[in-house]
């Protein structure tokens, strides 16, 4: 249910609007998008009030009136909704003409639902990215023993390994959750999680295959193997750390924190391999 205010209120005061909108949430049973369109209502929504009525029960989005231009201003306008909301209330945009702005100062019009499947795909890439680097590094290590085929295969069953068990462990845990098995809809999205990783391999085997074919060789195969994992582990954190709603300091600090941690799992999983 779209919220506006009412149009052509004369001057609605600030505690006005904000009890309109607590005593329509109080009385709808389905959630609430609240509309700010000062262009219409001639009431212009502080962030403070955004706040406010985004915590009353059964607010789901706030829709904003539409960025300026200027990439800097519009970062710093979006930036500010977020710190005075719940993060299960999404933020939408007005006016088309607008929207890449939105996008390129860092929001999006996706629902919480979707974020966390997005994030728990994610989870799973990461996770087969060191898992593959580990056996990249280990198998250059051996290099004067080992075959282009053995590390394609090497690697086709350690993925394959890693995803059958993060999907029957997926499979476990939703038991345990709901006490139910999955739905149709629950396992496609548990196929997904799990077996969209397989994408991590495909430039692997494409670099393997050029070294197939002579190419090159098998050994700055399996390094340019290793420099692209590491490559896309960095983007990934970095995008990731950008994200965060924190100064630039602390970000360097988990940026920090983060590669640590990263160096720490590729040295257990090489001790192992």
């Amino acid at each position: 249910m779209l919220i506006n205010v009412e149009q052509g209120s004369a001057n609605p005061s600030v505690e006005k609007v904000y009890s309109l909108f607590r005593t329509v949430t109080q009385n709808a049973s389905f959630p609430a998008v609240v509309h700010d369109n000062p262009g219409n209502t001639r009431f212009t929504f502080s962030t403070e009030l955004y706040g406010r009525i985004a915590a009353l029960p059964g607010v789901a989005s706030i829709k904003i009136p539409p960025l300026s231009e200027d990439l800097h201003q519009a970062r710093s306008r979006i930036n500010a909704v977020p710190s005075v909301i719940p993060k299960h209330v999404t933020i939408g945009i007005s006016g088309d003409p607008t929207a890449a702005t939105g996008l390129l100062a860092g929001r999006d019009d996706e629902s919480p639902r979707k974020r966390r499947h997005r994030s728990e795909a994610l989870k799973e890439r990461v996770y087969v990215t060191f898992t593959v680097l580990a056996v990249t590094i280990a198998f250059e290590r051996d290099a004067e023993h080992a075959t282009v085929g053995g590390a394609v295969v090497t690697l086709l069953l350690t993925v394959i390994g890693t995803l059958l068990a993060v999907f029957v462990a997926d499979i476990i845990a939703h038991m345990v959750r709901e006490g139910s098995l999955p739905s149709r809809a629950e396992m496609l999205h548990l196929m997904y999680v799990s077996f969209g990783s397989l994408a991590v391999v495909v430039l692997p085997l494409a670099i393997l295959g050029a070294s197939a074919l002579g190419v090159i060789d098998l050994v700055p195969a399996l390094r340019a193997i290793a420099v692209t994992l590491i490559a896309t582990l960095l983007v990934v954190t970095l995008l990731a750390i950008r994200r965060l709603r924190v100064g630039p300091g602390l970000k360097v600090l988990v940026l920090a924190i983060m590669s640590t941690l990263g160096l720490g799992v590729l040295a257990l999983e090489l001790s192992i391999h």
